[in-house]
């Protein structure tokens, strides 16, 4: 009995790990520019660029970029959220959102 309830634990942990882990937000701001470059979609959140997906590859690349357009379209403001090591201060078009919530 105490080793299933053991297994349990540890599939527990081990299944929701990944939520432990900290995306770095970058902010709260409009998006001033969509544009596509090659297969690239880039925005210009605030004053900085950054990536936001392929438009062909990119797992969930219509949701975010429906977001992005209908903050564009209403002047909202975007807070974008990528992964735990990603520099907001400089302009990156290598990594993608890992989340994108219109304020």
């Amino acid at each position: 009995m105490i080793l299933n309830i053991r297994s349990i634990l540890i599939i527990f942990v081990v299944t929701f790990s990944d939520f432990a882990l900290a995306d770095v937000s970058c902010g709260i701001a409009q998006i001033n520019q969509i544009l596509v470059y090659n297969d690239k979609i880039v925005v210009l959140h605030g004053n900085t660029y950054r990536g936001l997906g392929f438009t062909s590859t990119a797992k969930n690349q219509d949701k975010k970029l429906s977001v992005v357009l209908t903050a564009k379209a209403s002047g909202a403001q975007v807070e974008m959220r990528y992964p735990d090591d990603y520099d907001c201060a400089t302009h990156n078009y290598g990594r993608d959102p890992t989340m994108v919530i219109l304020n």
